[in-house]
């Protein structure tokens, strides 16, 4: 993961080297329409949302393998993933919901928890403090909500 970006391009994710700007790697990213990403560097997992509520982990560490995936609401668009707690963040526009959702070591994902989020939130980023910001575009304002939930190993 070092010295690489990651990206969604369609219906494939692709690495790009940092220093050549050129995309090293494309592989099949297991979407509809793909949206966004997130990645724990440490691990080597990259994390690829879809529009139809999908999310995927991918494991750059060995050949960009899929390790799991699990559907969520639909309407997801920017994602966040807190590494000290190995919680995604995943806000379903189309129903108003934001998802807690666990990563194991290997992979694994499991929902933790889904709650009421603003209509049309389509974007969620976590922080230090293991705050949920959801963007809340009909009322112009961020909402904030805490993660609760215990850390997955």
């Amino acid at each position: 993961t070092l010295g690489r970006v990651y990206t969604n391009l369609g219906k494939e994710a692709a690495a790009i080297d940092l220093n050549t700007h050129t995309i090293v790697a494309r592989w099949p990213n297991g979407c509809k329409k793909s949206r966004g990403d997130a990645l724990d560097e440490q691990k080597g997992f990259l994390f690829v949302s879809c529009s139809e509520g999908k999310a995927i982990v991918f494991d750059l560490n060995h050949s960009n393998a899929q390790l799991s995936s699990l559907v969520t609401g639909p309407g997801v668009d920017v994602i966040s993933y807190n590494t000290s707690l190995s919680h995604l963040y995943f806000t379903g526009s189309k129903n108003a919901t934001i998802s807690v959702i666990g990563v194991t070591s290997h992979g694994q994902l499991s929902l933790l928890g889904v709650g009421k989020a603003a209509n049309r939130a389509h974007c969620v980023v976590g922080d230090d403090q293991n705050n949920m910001w959801v963007c809340d575009p009909l009322h112009g304002q961020l909402l904030r909500y805490k993660d609760t939930f215990p850390a997955v190993k």
